[in-house]
Order: C-alpha cells, then sequence, then structure tokens
C-alpha cells in the first residue's frame, strides 16, 4: 500500500511541470480569449466592443504564431524583435479604434503599468546573473 501510495505520489508531482510548459504553448485561439478577458475585466468593454476586440486578438495572435514559427527557422532575434514591435503597435491601434475616450485612458495606464513590471522582472534577472557571477571567497 506504501509502494503504491509512493509511485502515485512521485507521478502528481512530476505532473506539474509538464503541464506548467504545456501552459506556455497557446494556441492563438486560447491567447486571443485570454486577451480579451483581461481588456474586458480592465476596461469595462460592452459585449459588442469585446466581440470586435476578440476579433482583432484573434487576428494578431494568428500572425504572431506564423512570424513565432518564421523566426524560429531564421534564428535572427534583431529582425524578429523589429517584427514583433511592429506588430504590437498595429494591434494597439487597432483596438484603440474600438474603445471610447475614458478606456482608452485606462488602457494606456495599464500599459504604463505593465511595462514597469517588465521592467522589474528584467532587473531581477539581471541581479540574480550577477549574483551568480560572483566570486566566491576561499
Amino acid at each position: 500500500m506504501k509502494f503504491t501510495h509512493s509511485i502515485l505520489s512521485i507521478a502528481v508531482l512530476m505532473s506539474g511541470p509538464v503541464m506548467a510548459q504545456e501552459e506556455g504553448k497557446m494556441n492563438p485561439e486560447d491567447r486571443a480569449k485570454m486577451q480579451t478577458e483581461k481588456l474586458t475585466e480592465n476596461l469595462g468593454l460592452s459585449p459588442d466592443q469585446a466581440e470586435k476586440v476578440h476579433a482583432i486578438n484573434l487576428k494578431y495572435a494568428a500572425q504572431a504564431n506564423k512570424k513565432l514559427s518564421e523566426a524560429k527557422v531564421d534564428g535572427k532575434k534583431g529582425k524578429r524583435r523589429k517584427g514583433v514591435k511592429k506588430h504590437l503597435k498595429a494591434r494597439e491601434k487597432e483596438i484603440k479604434s474600438v474603445l471610447n475616450k475614458d478606456q482608452k485612458k485606462s488602457l494606456k495606464k495599464m500599459r504604463i503599468h505593465q511595462k514597469e513590471k517588465m521592467q522589474d522582472k528584467r532587473k531581477q534577472r539581471k541581479a540574480r546573473k550577477q549574483g551568480g557571477k560572483r566570486k566566491r571567497p576561499q
């Protein structure tokens, strides 16, 4: 009985990382749905606006998926980074065309907050990398 319980415990623990890896690989439909839900919640989109924003998100998620596949083959990071920025700006412009004035202001604040959050994460990663490179005293 203990043996069976141990094997079951190990199986459950090992399935966690596999599930986490799968979450990072969203299909375009799931990505668009998640993005639309977040914007609907944060900006108070009407059902009509949510439908339009979902269509925009789906369009750009499919394009991003295609471009990512192509970029993996090319292996050129600089080109990919420029493409992503251009892609995001175009998506943002289309989304803004659906929003009213107050929602645009809220979106701008949300994007500023996201940018700050990303900068903090970069700083933390950089600090961890530098922390690991220190020479240990002998």
